[in-house]
C-alpha cells in the first residue's frame, strides 16, 4: 500500500509539472484514503488543492485547503512556499470563483500582499495567480459594463505581467469603447501579429473612426488568421453589401 502511495504520488508530480492537472487530480483522489499517517496524508492534500487549481476545480481545491488550515497544517514544500501555499491557493481559487469585480479586487488585493513576501520558486506562482484572477475580474467586470472597474483589474494584472500582448490588447479594448477609438488604432496595429484577435477589435476601431472600408479589410484578415467570433461573418457579409460586390 505505501509503495502504491509514493508511486502514485510520483506520477502526480510528473503530471503537474506537464500541465496535466487533472490527470494528477484523478491519480491523487485515488490514493488519498490510502495515506499511512498525517504527514503523508497533508501531503497528498497539498497535491490535490494544487493540482484541483491548476484544472479549474475551484469547490475541491478550496475544501481541500480548508481541511488544511484547520488543522494549521504546512506543505511539504520548499520555504516560503511551505508557509504560503495554503493562503495563496486559497485566494486564488476564492479569486478565480468570485462572480463580481469587487470580490475579484480582494483576492488580487491578498495575492498583491502575499506576493511581497514570496521569494524563489513561489514568487512567479503568487504573481501568476495576481494576474489570472485580476484578468478573469476584468471580464467579469466588463460584462456588467463596469469599465473603470474592468480597467483597475487589467492593470493590475499588467503589475504581474507586464510584457503581455494579451493584456495589452484588452486595455485597448477599453479605449475603443470608451470612444478613444482613434487614438488606440496605431497600437492595435501593432499587435495583430501577436494577438490575431486584435483584427477584430481593430476593425471596429476603424469603424468607430468612420472608415468602412478600412473596417471591411480587418475583418477579412481575422477570418483569414482563423479567429473564432460568432459575428464575423455577417460583420464582413453586410459590409460587403453596402460598400462593394461579395468577394
Amino acid at each position: 500500500a505505501g509503495a502504491r502511495v509514493t508511486a502514485a504520488r510520483a506520477a502526480a508530480t510528473e503530471a503537474l509539472r506537464a500541465g496535466r492537472f487533472a490527470g494528477a487530480l484523478r491519480v491523487l483522489r485515488g490514493v488519498e484514503a490510502r495515506a499511512t499517517d498525517d504527514v503523508e496524508r497533508t501531503a497528498i492534500r497539498c497535491d490535490l488543492a494544487l493540482a484541483a487549481t491548476g484544472a479549474g476545480a475551484h469547490d475541491t481545491a478550496l475544501d481541500h485547503l480548508a481541511r488544511l488550515d484547520r488543522a494549521d497544517a504546512r506543505c511539504p514544500f520548499v520555504p516560503p512556499a511551505d508557509e504560503l501555499a495554503v493562503p495563496l491557493l486559497v485566494a486564488w481559487n476564492e479569486g478565480a470563483a468570485a462572480r463580481t469585480a469587487v470580490a475579484a479586487q480582494r483576492a488580487v488585493a491578498k495575492l498583491d500582499r502575499l506576493a511581497r513576501r514570496a521569494s524563489g520558486v513561489v514568487e512567479p506562482l503568487a504573481r501568476g495567480a495576481a494576474r489570472d484572477v485580476a484578468a478573469r475580474g476584468a471580464v467579469a467586470a466588463y460584462d456588467d459594463g463596469d469599465l473603470p472597474a474592468a480597467r483597475k483589474l487589467l492593470v493590475a494584472a499588467q503589475a504581474h505581467d507586464k510584457r503581455s500582448p494579451e493584456l495589452a490588447h484588452d486595455l485597448l479594448v477599453l479605449d475603443v469603447v470608451g470612444d478613444k477609438a482613434a487614438a488606440a488604432i496605431p497600437r492595435l496595429e501593432a499587435l495583430t501579429e501577436a494577438v490575431p484577435h486584435a483584427w477584430i477589435t481593430l476593425g471596429v476601431a476603424y469603424e468607430r473612426d468612420g472608415r468602412p472600408i478600412d473596417a471591411l479589410a480587418a475583418w477579412r484578415r481575422a477570418r483569414a488568421a482563423g479567429v473564432r467570433f460568432a459575428p464575423l461573418d455577417a460583420w464582413i457579409a453586410a459590409k460587403e453589401r453596402a460598400w462593394e460586390a461579395p468577394r
